[in-house]
């Protein structure tokens, strides 16, 4: 059972630059759609929207962009205050609240899912819902005073705050440093910019392989912010980056140190645009698992179309025998281990799970032999590297047999 499944956002008055903040897109969503797509991708599942004075159009505009998006699943009621209804606003929501716990924050907000879910998860492991207490959240990144957690026995302490709240000192206090830990309050065009450009940059994070973290991100991130402006999605991105892949191949083909040199950094350019449907689809919450198999199925293209230009390459400087016996050696090699990682079980390397075995796995699967074929690319030895690669694939499906055929043996 969820411990909290109900947000009250709360949007300032609407007048000044507000209005335009709500409706601005941020990181390719409007700024207030971004906030309901990211409780929703919390697990919260009843949204309650309450402004101050009139939303003006904002309301209108964010209930078609809703209904016309498949990606909103949230429930959402609206309530504005004013004199004349302030009562009955109030009992309306408290008849919503009912019993249930209730996440309280500020609309013009960007945040992470992350930092709910954990925000909420940590004040349960603290046993504040045992307490009955308010609690607010705070990080090195996160300004306290804008998102707290309530019980529904403190209602009245929650509504007194927001009616006063340079007046009303709500809670305890949870801490979250992560690195995924982020809610920024927009005010302004000029915050608005600032808070975007580090938001993008805190997608970072989400890598786990080396190089993406370290050198990838540092590109992919800039050609991101640029693509989630755009109507692009995440597996057009995808298939576009099999038109790299091609030119390096077409580049490994040529042969020569140039060849060999251009085909390394358009192989290092698949790794860092392979990264950038990743980011568009987490920014704009567009992942999939038809995107995800799409993804590994391109990435597997663009590997073989490498290993062709490099083959075809390696022909064109030292003869066509020097370049057929690795590739096959290569061709043979990487036919079992295919096999073996994603048969019978499929996935990959699921078989292996829970060994070290599967974590080699996941690191020699990665984007990171890229940079390997690209230094011996600087070094004018992409024939060496088609040699290394035909042998160590071998090797590692040799050690992939042995290795499931014990775990076969042992249970």
């Amino acid at each position: 059972m969820k411990l909290v499944k109900l947000a009250i956002v709360l949007l300032p008055s609407c007048s000044g630059q507000y209005p335009a903040l709500f409706q601005r897109d941020f990181a390719g969503i409007k700024m207030l759609e971004r906030l309901i797509l990211t409780l929703q991708r919390a697990g919260l599942s009843e949204i309650t929207i309450l402004s101050q004075k009139s939303v003006g159009n904002i309301r209108e505009k964010t209930k078609e962009n809703m209904a016309n998006d498949p990606r909103f699943k949230v429930e959402i009621t609206w309530h504005e205050q004013t004199e004349n209804k302030d009562q009955k606003i109030w009992q309306h929501i408290q008849s919503l609240i009912g019993s249930q716990n209730f996440l309280l924050m500020n609309g013009n907000m960007v945040v992470t899912a992350t930092t709910i879910q954990d925000f909420i998860e940590q004040s349960s492991q603290a046993g504040v819902f045992e307490q009955d207490e308010i609690v607010v959240l705070e990080g090195p990144k996160i300004k306290p005073g804008n998102i707290f957690l309530s019980p529904s026995s403190k209602f009245e302490a929650v509504k007194n705050h927001i009616k006063n709240p340079n007046t009303q000192t709500l809670g305890n206090v949870i801490s979250l440093d992560g690195p995924k830990h982020f809610a920024k309050l927009v005010e302004d065009e000029p915050s608005a910019r600032q808070i975007e450009s580090a938001f993008i940059n805190l997608h970072k994070h989400y890598y786990q392989q080396f190089m993406d973290f370290w050198v990838n991100s540092y590109f992919s991130l800039k050609i991101s912010s640029l693509l989630v402006k755009t109507s692009i999605t995440p597996n057009v991105l995808t298939l576009f980056g099999l038109v790299i892949g091609l030119l390096s191949a077409w580049q490994f083909a040529q042969g020569g140190y140039w060849g060999g040199l251009l085909g390394g950094l358009a192989f290092v350019g698949t790794a860092i645009w392979d990264c950038c449907d990743g980011d568009v689809a987490r920014l704009k919450f567009m992942e999939s698992d038809f995107g995800d198999k799409l993804d590994t199925t391109c990435d597997n293209l663009n590997n073989v179309f490498a290993f062709a230009g490099i083959m075809i390459g390696t022909a064109v400087n030292s003869g066509f025998l020097h370049a057929l016996i690795p590739f096959i050696l290569l061709g043979v090699g990487g036919s079992l281990i295919f096999y073996f990682i994603y048969f019978p079980k499929g996935g990959k390397g699921s078989f292996f799970y829970g060994t070290w075995v599967y974590d080699l796995i996941q690191h020699l699967a990665s984007r990171n032999f890229v940079y390997i074929a690209l230094l011996f690319g600087i070094f004018g030895h992409m024939d060496w590297f088609l040699w290394l690669s035909g042998f160590g694939a071998n090797f590692f499906a040799v050690a992939l047999y042995i290795s499931k055929k014990r775990l076969l043996a042992s249970g």
